[in-house]
């Protein structure tokens, strides 16, 4: 069992974290400030830290400062009602597994706790070789012959999935299909804040965003000619789906800050572990990116 340990000065909100994740199977542990957290990094063993970013006298970037090198490998996870673009990306550069802005949604925090500990990227560029290699095998799926079908028909398609990990088999529709040769890319909708997911798809001009100087190509550029997976695709927020589509329908994306229209052709996969129709049903996608979506969906169950 995971134990988790939690950073806030805030009582009340330790309380609630602490109840949260203790009703979900982990294990948990508390600090104050940031001396107290530290301290419970050398005398304790930890698998996750949840920090809040605005603490006195220690803030959590000097915390995560002072955490990474007591324990290197631990998965942090920074928290704060003042969610900025710079905030986040130094905290991610630093080596922050994601950034949440408070009120966060229990999903999506059990999400990126789960992740993290399994060490799931953010935004995961891959190369055709390595999606092969990481290829499911689905011989003698129930499913199988639908897989194959959407792996051949070069679409997109909506993957839905019940006690199964819909990676792997994206990966295969990817290895099998006639874009197979060209980049794969997996973006995470439900483990970070729409600022970050918005450079992460689009990308940035240089000097468009104050944290990061260099420009930045989005997944969507990387993967073009290739495949994209949308994880956990319902959380993604309406307006970034709204421009996805405009993108899709025109073939074009403009980094952020930029000028230029750069041409791009990507396959669209999709995950999602919520039935099509009560994804419309409940508004959780727009109109025009579930029937972008749904012209193929393929069900499995693990």
């Amino acid at each position: 069992m995971a134990r988790i340990l939690i950073v806030d000065d805030e009582a009340s909100i330790r309380l609630v974290l602490r109840s949260v994740l203790r009703a979900n199977g982990y294990e948990t542990t508390e600090a104050g400030g940031g001396d107290e957290a530290l301290a419970r990094i050398k005398s304790e063993a930890i698998d996750l830290m949840l920090c809040d970013i605005r603490m006195a006298p220690m803030n959590g970037v000097e915390v995560l400062q002072k955490a990474l090198p007591l324990s290197p490998s631990l998965p942090v996870i920074m928290l704060t009602a003042y969610g900025s673009v710079d905030t986040a990306e130094e905290a991610m550069k630093l080596g922050a597994f994601n950034y949440l802005t408070k009120p966060w949604r229990l999903p999506e925090l059990l999400v990126n706790i789960r992740r993290a500990l399994s060490r799931e990227a953010r935004a995961v560029p891959e190369t055709a070789q390595g999606a092969a290699a990481a290829a499911a095998d689905w011989q003698g799926a129930p499913w199988q012959s639908d897989a194959e079908r959407i792996a051949a028909c070069g679409e997109p398609a909506l993957i839905v999935f019940k006690g199964a990990d819909p990676l792997p088999i994206a990966r295969s529709i990817h290895a099998k299909g006639s874009r197979s040769k060209w980049p794969f890319a997996v973006l995470s909708c439900a483990t970070m804040p729409e600022p970050i997911m918005e450079i992460e798809m689009y990308g940035c001009a240089r000097g468009a965003v104050s944290a990061l100087p260099d420009q930045k190509a989005g997944v969507l550029e990387f993967a073009s000619t290739g495949t994209l997976v949308l994880d956990e695709v319902v959380w993604m927020p309406h307006k970034l789906q709204e421009k996805l589509v405009n993108i899709l329908r025109e073939g074009a994306v403009r980094r952020i800050g930029g000028f230029e229209d750069i041409p791009v052709d990507v396959r669209v996969l999709a995950t999602t572990n919520m039935d099509p129709d009560a994804i419309l049903a409940e508004k959780s996608l727009i109109r025009e990116l579930h029937a972008y979506l749904t012209r193929n969906v393929l069900r499995v169950a693990g």
